[in-house]
């Protein structure tokens, strides 16, 4: 029997100075991403708010993917932040990143960040993330961090031969150890974004993407070319045919050396 997630516990986890505030537990849900931005919609909830889900059926991914989290093996989390300008919010989805690989690593698990958001445990995807976002009723700009973590999967409980889990990779992390280091580090991470620190250098060492050869899938048309750097802004670029070119999104194909 996995460990229940408990909204006090979880939040005596995160210590006193923790941003996230107030983290409510639910058992089953669609989406935490689509509860969270419908509450701060309608002004029930806020930046900070932080919604945690035992079981998620309708979760969104990327690129209008979907997928759906078995109970009790697994978390899906999703946490509210304010976005006012002149913050680059198109980063968040490379800090929110970040975060996860550096929790991975808490955890026991050789983590690393495949471009922009996927955190994989060697080449397998550990985690998803997706940010979305949404005005409060006063106008303010409010990204939702969506992340879902495999954490105690077997092989035949995983959707696709590409992913993982914490068990897999042999870190013995219970649910509630992995929701609060991944909010930890996503909260320490936020604080230095919004203070304008620079981020790129962490994110760049704990890069699976950059120096391999990639397929960039562009809707109607895929780049190919070796993954060079990661810009200010998030961007990643890719040298093709001599050139290098940036590109803001995309869905991004580690290609293996034949």
């Amino acid at each position: 029997m996995s460990e229940p997630i408990d909204a006090k516990a979880l939040q005596a986890a995160l210590g006193p100075g923790s941003r996230w505030a107030p983290v409510s537990v639910v058992e089953r849900t669609g989406s935490t991403n689509a509860d969270l931005l419908g509450q701060i919609r309608t002004g029930q909830g806020g930046p900070g708010a932080v919604i945690v889900a035992a079981e998620q059926h309708s979760g969104r991914g990327r690129l209008t993917r979907s997928w759906s989290s078995p109970p009790g093996a697994s978390v899906a989390l999703s946490a509210a932040v304010a976005c006012p300008p002149p913050l680059p919010s198109a980063f968040l989805p490379l800090v929110a990143g970040l975060a996860v690989a550096q929790a991975g690593r808490d955890l026991g698990a050789k983590t690393f960040l495949k471009w922009p958001n996927d955190v994989l445990i060697g080449e397998h995807k550990w985690c998803g993330i997706l940010v979305e976002s949404t005005r409060a009723p006063g106008g303010g700009l409010v990204a939702v961090v969506g992340i879902g973590l495999n954490v105690s999967q077997t092989a035949e409980q995983l959707p696709v031969p590409t992913a993982t889990s914490l068990a897999l990779a042999g870190a013995a992390a219970s649910r509630p150890a992995a929701a609060a280091a991944v909010l930890n580090r996503l909260g320490s991470l936020v604080t230095e974004w919004e203070r304008g620190e620079d981020l790129l250098p962490r994110c760049r060492a704990l890069s699976a993407t950059l120096g391999k050869e990639v397929a960039v899938g562009l809707g109607a048309e895929t780049v190919r070319g070796r993954a060079a750097d990661i810009a200010n802004d998030g961007r990643l670029g890719v040298i093709v045919d001599g050139q290098l070119r940036y590109f803001a999104a995309g869905d991004v194909e580690h290609l293996r050396a034949i």
